[in-house]
């Protein structure tokens, strides 16, 4: 949908584990300070998420209750089990400690792999113009390094005092050639093009997000139930628009509704999620790693095309 197309987006991943919290597996709530400290969470002078994970036992006792997960789902559900400690971590500790060390990073780009496997990219996109512009830029660009070395070794400039002129030319190809290369990694809409089932795909879900973010249009056809709403606030989630999705709720929904709600006790720290997974990404990053690679990846994309998962790899049933 947005950014790169068919690559998992920080929006997705957070819509992961809000989805979560929609079929029961964990549950959020705010929690004081003075309450962070006394779970011996996190020591945090403001107020707090705290996650709790239901228990196996809780797995067992209600057999039919949870929804079988997808594998990156279960992956997720797995993360957070491994910072949990009796079940239960603040969003404070599990974002400090995400931060810490590469895991987070490398889990991500696992994770990443595991989304793309559900995303059937190639019935929605074709990518030709795109392929051929890298391949035309880098042919260009090897092509005018090879002249520029040809030139300087049989032209030397104090001999022939024109070929300057010529090497600047050339280095001038060649940083077209490398213009053309980012550009058809950046702007991959603009040469590659939708088929009709992915335009299809494309305006569905761009007109869902209109919807979603109409407070007009949400007031006069609201979802029939909290249990569709928190299922659309997931949706909601994965492509970027949980905030305004989250402010117009407060004005349709009644409060006793409102109060049934996954999400009620969080409503005023949601964007918190969002950014701090993002943060905790990047902090993971090692020096190494392309440095667009965080901003990037809460971009968007086109994920949630076959294996039932949500726009942006949220998985909302």
């Amino acid at each position: 949908m947005q950014g790169e197309i068919g690559i998992p987006t920080m929006d997705g991943f957070t819509a992961t584990v809000m989805n979560l919290a929609n079929l029961g597996y964990i549950s959020l709530r705010t929690i004081t300070s003075e309450e962070s400290k006394a779970y011996g969470l996190f020591k945090s002078k403001s107020e707090d998420i705290l996650i709790e994970l239901e228990s196996p036992e809780s797995y067992a006792k209600a057999e039919g209750k949870f929804p079988e997960l997808a594998d990156f789902e279960k992956d997720v559900l797995n993360l957070l089990k491994k910072h949990a400690s009796g079940n239960k971590i603040s969003w404070n500790k599990l974002k400090k400690e995400l931060g810490e060390g590469t895991d987070f990073y490398d889990f991500i780009l696992a994770w990443d792999e595991k989304v793309k496997r559900h995303i059937a990219v190639e019935k929605l996109f074709k990518s030709t113009g795109n392929k051929y512009m890298s391949i035309f830029g880098a042919i260009t660009t090897i092509a005018a390094i090879i002249y520029f070395i040809a030139v300087s070794n049989f032209f030397p400039s104090d001999a022939f005092p024109r070929a300057s002129n010529v090497k600047i030319l050339v280095i001038l190809i060649a940083a077209f050639g490398i213009v053309m290369i980012i550009f058809s990694a950046v702007f991959e809409k603009a040469l590659g093009r939708w088929t009709p089932e992915g335009r299809l795909f494309y305006e569905r879900w761009n007109n869902f997000k209109k919807y979603l973010t109409d407070f007009s249009a949400l007031k006069e056809h609201p979802p029939e139930s909290i249990e569709l709403w928190d299922s659309y606030l997931v949706y909601a989630t994965a492509l970027g628009v949980a905030e305004e999705v989250l402010k117009n709720m407060s004005l349709v929904v009644p409060a006793e509704q409102m109060e049934t709600s996954h999400f009620y006790y969080v409503y005023h720290s949601f964007g918190q999620f969002g950014s701090g997974f993002e943060s905790a990404y990047s902090s993971s990053a090692p020096s190494s790693a392309p440095s667009s690679a965080p901003s990037s990846y809460g971009s968007g994309g086109v994920s949630g095309v076959g294996g039932g998962s949500g726009g942006g790899g949220g998985g909302a049933r």
